[in-house]
């Protein structure tokens, strides 16, 4: 695909402030609001975009496969919360 892989010390979620310091010294963008995480991980990817203050784009279909319990634990938690909670909007759109 010719993606370059941005490579972190800390794991996700909390490589948030590492991740969005490369974008804005390398001037990839200027704040949270033109970045977006994509991934199929409720507990790491998006919490990870919602830290950020960022887009994050949930492929929900990335883990459905795996039986590990916190795959189960995140499609539980997404079931419950899919019909009372919205996405936040990322920081530069709130008002």
């Amino acid at each position: 695909m010719g993606v370059s892989v941005l490579r972190h010390s800390t794991k996700k979620p909390g490589c948030n402030s590492e991740i969005m310091d490369y974008f804005i010294k390398n001037k990839v963008a200027d704040g949270p609001h033109q970045v977006a995480v994509i991934g199929d991980r409720l507990f790491t990817d998006m919490l990870m975009a919602n830290m950020m203050g960022s887009w994050g784009v949930w492929v929900n279909k990335g883990v459905v496969l795996s039986n590990s319990l916190i795959c189960k634990i995140e499609r539980k938690t997404y079931e419950h919360y899919k019909t009372i909670l919205s996405a936040p909007i990322p920081k530069q759109f709130s008002k």
